[in-house]
């Protein structure tokens, strides 16, 4: 169903995109565990709700989860729900990813990608969603997908907040560059509160704008993200609850 298919490329940006920017150093040694629900809106519509969780692992590595099911209005025309999870190491406030695995299931057919991280041989071994198998280069400070958030977060932390950054990260079969520029301050209401942000995004070749409102008291975890695609209905997340744990 092409409707299906448009739902399901709308949802599958949203979660991912969520997450964006790249690796930094120096100050706050620590991450925050934390789990946070999200409500998806396309246009005036609530669509779907994301979960998306941060939690340490008892080996010293760190998991980093996503998952997102549309409402159940939503649900009798597509039923669709995607899934993401990211395993990584945080050593000298470095956030270097290990393996990235992606799970789309429409109700008819269940498509998954991963990602895994050979750093010795600084290389990335991928398996698309279509089942084929690729190998790429991947430089030092390369992220996948779902790590540009709390990279993002980090370097907010750090104090870095009033330049532009460029940085890489794995997305289907190749490593893709983006630039963020930081736009300034703002105070931003959502169904859990209103919070003091920091307003950052970018604007890509084909005029699409993606925009993050990060919250300083919670450690500059996301509260609001928006899309636009020239032409179409805006794309929206927007906090409905949040626990530092």
């Amino acid at each position: 169903m092409q409707g299906g298919h448009r739902l399901s490329g709308m949802l599958l940006f949203m979660v991912w995109s969520l997450w964006s920017s790249a690796a930094f150093a120096d100050s706050k040694p620590e991450l925050t565990a934390y789990t946070a629900e999200y409500r998806l809106s396309y246009g005036s519509f609530g669509t779907a709700i994301a979960r998306y969780q941060l939690k340490p692992l008892q080996d010293g590595r760190w998991q980093f989860s996503s998952t997102a099911k549309v409402d159940s209005w939503v649900r009798m025309i597509y039923d669709d729900s995607l899934s993401e999870l990211s395993i990584f190491r945080f050593d000298n406030n470095k956030i270097i990813p290990l393996r990235y695995e992606s799970r789309h299931d429409n109700g008819d057919k269940v498509r998954v990608e991963t990602v895994d991280f050979d750093w010795p041989n600084k290389q990335a071994n991928i398996q698309t969603r279509k089942g084929a198998k690729v190998v790429i280069a991947v430089a030092e400070g390369t992220l996948d997908k779902m790590l540009l958030q709390l990279a993002l977060r980090q370097m907010l932390i750090n104090g870095e907040h009033n330049s532009d950054y460029t940085f890489s990260f794995v997305n289907g079969k190749k490593v893709k560059t983006y630039t963020l520029n930081i736009q300034g301050d703002e105070t931003t209401t959502t169904p859990a509160g209103s919070y003091p942000t920091i307003r950052a995004g970018w604007l890509d070749d084909k005029g699409r704008r993606t925009t993050f409102w990060l919250a300083a008291q919670l450690d500059y975890v996301p509260v609001r993200v928006e899309h636009v695609d020239p032409g179409k209905p805006a794309l929206s997340l927007k906090l409905l609850k949040y626990q530092a744990r």
